[in-house]
Order: structure tokens, then C-alpha cells, then sequence
């Protein structure tokens, strides 16, 4: 989301080396997704607050996070279908 997208998969790789195995790619995308939504929903529970600071950012946030676990998911969700 803030534009490192090389940390992932160095990550992932870094992981299933020291592991001695590897995730499946389905995994690795319903935990992107899951991790997505969590933090859309700490992004519009910041409305929640009797006075929340900055509430023009939390929905577009959160609408980014809503994006990136659908696009974390589409894979997945393409494959299901067919």
C-alpha cells in the first residue's frame, strides 16, 4: 500500500527458505485479504470516536484496503469459477 511492493515476496521467499518449505500462493492471498479488511476496519473505526481527527481520510482509506483484498482474492475467486 505504500509502495514497497518488492517487500512481499523477498519476505515470502525469505520465510519458506529458513522454513525449508513453501506457502501456498492461495494462503499467502487470503492472508493479504484478511489483513486488508483489518485494517479497513480499524480505518472506519476511527469514525466511531466522539470527535475523530482527520474523518475525511478513514473511508477513501479504508476503501483502499477494501481494494486490495478484492485484488488479493480475485485470483482465487477467477479460479473457483472456472
Amino acid at each position: 500500500m505504500l509502495g514497497a511492493d518488492w517487500i512481499g515476496p523477498r519476505l515470502i521467499a525469505h520465510c519458506a527458505a529458513a522454513l525449508h518449505d513453501s506457502v501456498p500462493s492461495s494462503v499467502i492471498a487470503l492472508y493479504t485479504a484478511h489483513r486488508a479488511l483489518v485494517r479497513a476496519r480499524l480505518a472506519m473505526a476511527h469514525l466511531l470516536d466522539a470527535e475523530p481527527r482527520t474523518p475525511a481520510r478513514w473511508k477513501p482509506q479504508a476503501q483502499r484496503y477494501v481494494a486490495a483484498a478484492r485484488a488479493a482474492l480475485t485470483p482465487l475467486l477467477a479460479g473457483a469459477a472456472g
